[in-house]
């Protein structure tokens, strides 16, 4: 995670920027939060009612931790922070909208550059290289965690410091009209589409439709932005460019020539350690550099954060200097040696999440992978979730399994039983009906 930039407010701007009431000394404070475990002296405390927890539950809490500034909605004389003269309330009429006023306010005082990066699969890891390329060159704030939805945005919005050059934010979605919401908050200056596929298709007839709902990221992007998308994907760029603000530069990366960034080659090197030496054009120069991962999926996304570089006037020989340092999140295609004594394991952990297209681009990555004539090759697979048809797409990988040389199969979950039964037996190891196990 990129840590937060600090800086000074008080209650009093927050009051203000609200229109909240003020109860007690105006007090300074260096970030914002929302969640009760992430509480420290020195924060301002935002109690919001949410899906599954209401805030104002752990407002004694809080304050036992250190915490003296605090946001609520609720009457002051029905919360413990009543009567308590070294606290400060601001009472506003509904925390949340409250929490989105702070995070646009934030964004409009910004005097550097915002990022937007969306796309089906791949942002966090994107919004994390770029962050660390960027922190290089200058204040850099980026999403913490997977702060990415309507609750996350306003969170990392409101935690930006007014002198940041770069912001970099994970914008995601799960249906049409979200990142419309999310994208007059953010208001980037470049956007990223990563890529379209069927991640959350189950709300979806179609990839056009999801190629459509991404497109929502440009709607409040002003005259002189730049777009970045995946050349690789021409399918989608009707859909993805038909209702284009006007004055907007679109470039593409991808492997093909007629790309803005090209990836011209890969090449994978798994002794002693797995890594890959990318080879890639930034428009006219091209560079070569080294990474601690593989998979041409992962050299793909060191591409789009070059390409982000470039588009926003920074580095691009600095930054091909610091791809080496970067390094994978940990479930999102880190790679781990297991020395097990007589035996050693290499296990590529893509276990974070995963929708049909990125299952398939982890069977593929496992196969590149160079094993000796006595080991083997075992993918390990768990449900995926939010599909629009769950035993036709669990049982569709089969295919893809045939077709590669993956040596055996284990499930668990309730739904990869639909793969399991449609395998052959010979690639069949063990399966469990607990998704957790």
């Amino acid at each position: 995670m990129t840590p937060r930039q600090p800086f000074h407010q008080t209650t009093q701007d927050i009051a203000a920027i609200t229109g909240g009431k003020h109860h007690g000394p105006s007090l300074s404070f260096e970030t914002i939060i929302t969640d009760s475990r992430e509480a420290v002296p020195g924060c301002l405390f935002i109690a919001i009612k949410g899906p599954n927890n209401d805030g104002h539950a752990y407002l004694s809490a809080v304050m036992e931790k250190g915490v003296a500034a605090f946001l609520i909605d609720r009457p002051l004389s029905e919360t413990p922070l009543a009567g308590q003269d070294k606290i400060a309330v601001i009472q506003v009429a509904h925390s949340f909208t409250a929490l989105q006023e702070i995070g646009i306010n934030a964004r409009t005082r910004l005097q550097g550059k915002t990022v937007g990066i969306t796309g089906s699969f791949g942002k966090t890891t994107t919004k994390e290289c770029v962050a660390h390329l960027l922190a290089r060159q200058g204040k850099t704030h980026a999403t913490p965690h997977s702060f990415n939805n309507e609750w996350g945005i306003p969170i990392t919005l409101s935690n930006i410091a007014p002198d940041t050059e770069f912001a970099v934010i994970e914008m995601g979605m799960n249906h049409a009209g979200e990142l419309s919401l999310l994208t007059q908050q953010v208001r980037p200056n470049i956007a990223l589409i990563t890529n379209i596929g069927r991640a959350h298709d189950a709300n979806f007839d179609s990839t056009q439709d999801i190629a459509r709902a991404k497109a929502e990221i440009f709607e409040s992007m002003t005259p002189g932005s730049m777009i970045i998308l995946n050349g690789d994907q021409p399918e989608f760029m009707d859909a993805l460019c038909a209702h284009l603000p006007p004055n907007i530069t679109v470039r593409t990366y991808g492997t093909r020539p007629t790309c803005d960034y090209q990836l011209i080659e890969t090449k994978t090197d798994d002794s002693p350690l797995l890594q890959q030496t990318c080879a890639v054009r930034i428009r006219n120069q091209n560079h070569e550099y080294v990474c601690a991962f593989i998979g041409q999926h992962w050299a793909m996304m060191t591409l789009s954060a070059l390409a982000i570089v470039d588009c926003l006037g920074a580095n691009v020989e600095q930054a091909v200097k610091d791809l080496p340092d970067f390094t994978l999140l940990s479930g999102r295609g880190s790679i781990l040696t297991l020395d097990l004594g007589d035996k050693t394991i290499r296990l590529i952990d893509e276990s974070h999440n995963a929708n049909p297209d990125s299952v398939v681009v982890a069977l593929q990555n496992l196969s590149r992978v160079t094993v000796p004539d006595h080991c083997r090759r075992i993918a390990l697979l768990g449900d995926m979730l939010e599909t629009q048809n769950p035993t036709a797409t669990h049982k569709q990988l089969r295919d893809t399994i045939c077709a590669l040389p993956i040596d055996l199969v284990c499930t668990s979950g309730p739904l990869m039983n639909h793969l399991w039964d449609a395998l052959p037996c010979i690639k069949k190891l063990h399966r469990h009906d607990d998704p957790f196990m």
